[in-house]
């Protein structure tokens, strides 16, 4: 589940079998990293600038986090596989 600060954004809940896709990109100490995920087959759509922290299927992340989400990317790459072949 992708939980959002803002009431605005609604949660995001999905089934890791529909996991089709998957971006990351690390936090540096000036920008913040993200992971996007795309479900059942469709195109991945990886948001900019603002856009990121509104988007449904991204979480962002501060520098510290990095290894964390390091390892939530790979563990996506493994579902994305299992699931795309």
């Amino acid at each position: 589940m992708i939980e959002h600060d803002s009431r605005d954004i609604p949660d995001f809940r999905v089934p890791l079998t529909t996991v089709t896709a998957v971006h990351f990109e690390p936090a540096t100490r000036w920008v913040s990293g993200i992971v996007t995920i795309a479900v059942d087959g469709e195109p991945l759509v990886v948001p900019t600038g603002t856009a990121c922290g509104s988007d449904l299927r991204t979480v962002v992340f501060k520098h510290k986090a990095n290894d964390a989400f390091y390892g939530l990317q790979a563990w996506l790459k493994q579902v994305v596989t299992a699931n795309v072949g």
